[in-house]
Order: C-alpha cells, then structure tokens, then sequence
C-alpha cells in the first residue's frame, strides 16, 4: 500500500516501516530510519528502481531547497560527497535521493574507539576538507564528527543543508573553533595541533567551551527545577 509524504509527516515518531511512496512514478520503498526529525525529515535506507538508496524526506518545502543549495556548492568545491540521484519537491516538501555508502560509518560513532593515530590521520583529512571548503568560500555550519562517513580510509562529506557560502576569515576561525569545541575535551589539544589553529582560533574554542557549559548547566537546573516542581504536585 503505498502512502504520501504528508502522511508520513504526520506520524511524527510513529513512522511505521517499510512504507512505500511515490516518487517520479516509481515506488520507494522505506527499509530502515537512520534519522528522524519529527516535522523536518526523515533520513532513510531504502530501494528505488531495484537499488538501494539514501532517501531524504522533507517536510518543509525551504529545508529541501537547502539541501539541493548545499549539494551544488559541496559539487562545484570537488569534495567527495554522495552522489545525488534525484530530487523532486513533494506535497509541502521534497525527496532528495542518494547513492547509499556501503560499509561506511559516521565518524562520530567511531571516534571514541580510535587511538591518538588514527584520530590523528583523521583530523588531517579534516583539515584538508576545511582547507579545500575555504578555498570554495563555504562553511560547514555546526560543523562536527557526524558530518563526514568513514569509508575503509577515505571520509565523505556528508549534511548539505548545512553548507552556506562565506568570505570572511573569522567565519572560517569561527568554524574550525566550533568544531574543536565539540570534541571530546581529552581530543581537545590533539585537534589544535593537528588543524594548526591559530592563537584567535584557540580564543574562540575557549569562548565556545564556556559557552557550552553555561548551556549545559542551565539545562540541569531547568531540568532539576522541573523534578522538584513536578515531586511537590505530586507527579513523580
């Protein structure tokens, strides 16, 4: 039975898969959620056309522009990314197709179990993606580990969405000290020394560190507060 991207957007966490949509007149099949947004998009394993493919459903018609935005400037800076198949604006929204990354990981559920080498060959890799994006005027915004797919040795650059242009060397600084700061604080000096950040870099990666942890901490006590008032009404 085959359903609509509305129907699908609805659902919020209760997608039930396999599903079947329509997409240019061939079905897509729905196998496996990978990632799952409720009123933004699901990011899907799938079969279209008797292949299996990466399907992004968007829900919103202006996150599916980004998407199509962000893959034409990750194209044209000649950075490995996978390789669009199709795209196509659905009810409110729209599909985007992938090739699909056999036997690729995301880097961030890797990190954690590479030693100081290999987190070092890694971060090489990284710092000549950001070298080759600054050369093409592009960020990576939120810039961290779970952007790139690990292939055997060969990393791919992953979330279109989040590519926009940018011409100014602070923006860049900004970039690289965002995605240090979301390191693990061990991998901290190790990804200074490997990325070569300079001295306003590293201002920048303590600035955001603080940052995060004044949010972090505010989260706590908002959640804690949340306990206590629900324990003195009676919900526990």
């Amino acid at each position: 039975m085959t359903t609509c991207l509305a129907d699908i957007a609805q659902a919020g966490r209760d997608i039930a898969l396999p599903a079947v949509i329509d997409v240019n007149g061939e079905s897509l099949t729905l196998t496996q959620s990978l990632r799952l947004l409720p009123g933004k998009r699901l990011v899907a394993r799938a079969t279209w056309c008797g292949e299996t493919v990466l399907a992004k459903l968007f829900f919103r018609q202006k996150n599916w522009q980004d998407e199509n935005a962000g893959f034409q400037r990750l194209q044209a800076s000649g950075l490995t990314t996978p390789a669009q198949l199709l795209t196509k604006p659905v009810d409110n929204g729209g599909v985007v197709l992938y090739q699909f990354i056999d036997c690729a990981t995301p880097l961030d559920q890797l990190w954690l179990a590479f030693d100081n080498q290999a987190k070092r060959q890694h971060l090489t890799q990284i710092k000549q993606i950001l070298a080759q994006l600054q050369h093409a005027q592009l960020v990576q915004r939120d810039l961290h580990l779970g952007n790139f797919l690990v292939q055997d040795e060969k990393l791919w650059v992953i979330d279109p969405a989040s590519v926009s242009t940018a011409a100014t060397t602070q923006v860049f600084q900004q970039n690289t000290a965002l995605f240090i700061a979301q390191l693990p604080l061990p991998d901290r000096q190790l990804a200074i020394t490997s990325l070569q950040a300079d001295s306003a870099t590293v201002s920048a990666i303590d600035a955001m560190w603080q940052q995060r942890q004044q949010q972090y901490l505010k989260k706590i006590l908002r959640d804690c507060t949340d306990v206590a008032a629900g324990q003195q009404d009676g919900v526990h």
